[in-house]
């Protein structure tokens, strides 16, 4: 029996749900065979897809599934520097918005627990403390 091609290996660890299609192999990808390589799973998906990522590019989910690998639900982008990095809303798996984030410190200086507060917007005690202390979502003021 012949080895399985990398598009066949890459397909038996995809399984389709709805629009996306979602990877449930190892977070990295062994081509396998003569020049074998390791990459990530979507970067293949658009390779064998869609074509080559072009030199200095990487590829993104615009669908925000972090386990998507359908093709038309990602793109190649710019690799993100210091000075173009998605951030708060941007990232596409983002639970909370700017004015939630905003909310959630107003809360705490009212003297609400941030297990309350997590709890109120969906998120753990210690992200509410990470949020509000300013260690995350940095860019959003009134802190």
């Amino acid at each position: 029996m012949p080895a399985k091609s990398a598009a066949e290996r890459f397909q038996s660890h995809v399984e389709v749900d709805g629009d996306h299609w979602l990877w449930t192999g190892k977070p990295q990808f062994r081509t396998g065979g003569e020049g074998s390589k390791v990459t990530q799973p979507w970067r293949f998906a658009w390779g064998l897809y869609r074509g080559d990522v072009p030199k200095g590019k990487h590829v993104t989910r615009t669908c925000g599934n972090p386990r998507c690998v359908q093709p038309w639900h990602l793109k190649v982008v710019a690799k993100a520097g210091p000075f173009n990095r998605r951030r708060g809303e941007q990232v596409g798996t983002a639970k909370l918005t700017a004015a939630a984030v905003v909310a959630m410190r107003r809360l705490r200086k009212r003297g609400v627990t941030f297990a309350a507060i997590g709890e109120a917007f969906g998120v753990s005690h210690v992200h509410a403390y990470l949020v509000v202390s300013g260690q995350r979502w940095k860019h959003v003021g009134d802190r």
